[in-house]
């Protein structure tokens, strides 16, 4: 009896071996995957809060004539974002926020000493900032800018996009 018992434990436990074998293989895959993927979304973010400032640029006349028509087309954007940018707008080459999608009309701020905006506006080229924790918002977050140029490629103003760090980090893991 131990006999006949033998050949099909034999061949229960290779076929076991072989199943968790080929079940690590596709965990391994599949973390490579995940890996790869995770280490593109930082390259895919870049470009597309380039991009995305890079198309606004075509409206940067409209936005810097009127300030409320500007939070009214950056409110809109914001949500055609899907929260993945808490916060669009325009800055003044003093620093002054000239609008902003987060703030109501009446907050002043100035961000003439923030790392984002000096970048932009002394290299005249897309900029991204460090982390930090917004002065108005008390959220964390990182802005990317990009300078409007006049014909003479002298910056008129700057472009920003506010990355929602929360926001990103639940769509990577969804």
């Amino acid at each position: 009896m131990l006999a006949a018992i033998l050949p099909v434990l034999a061949l229960t436990l290779y076929n076991g071996f072989r199943e968790r074998s080929a079940a690590e293989a596709a965990e391994h895959d599949e973390l490579r995957l995940v890996a790869e993927l995770t280490a593109k979304r930082p390259e895919q973010l870049l470009l597309h809060a380039r991009q995305l400032l890079q198309a606004i640029a075509a409206n940067s006349d409209e936005l810097l004539r009127d300030p409320n028509a500007c939070r009214a087309y950056f409110k809109r954007m914001a949500l055609e974002t899907e929260g993945i940018f808490r916060s669009l707008g325009v800055i003044l080459k003093d620093g002054h926020l000239h609008c902003n999608s987060a703030l109501p009309d009446a907050v002043k701020v100035n961000v003439g000493d923030r790392g984002y905006f000096r970048q932009a506006l002394e290299s005249g080229r897309f900029a991204v900032g460090e982390f930090q924790v917004g002065r108005n918002s008390r959220q964390s977050g990182i802005n990317f800018a990009l300078p409007v140029l006049d014909d003479e490629r002298r910056v008129r103003a700057v472009l920003f996009a506010g990355l929602n760090l929360e926001k990103f980090i639940e769509h990577g893991e969804s």
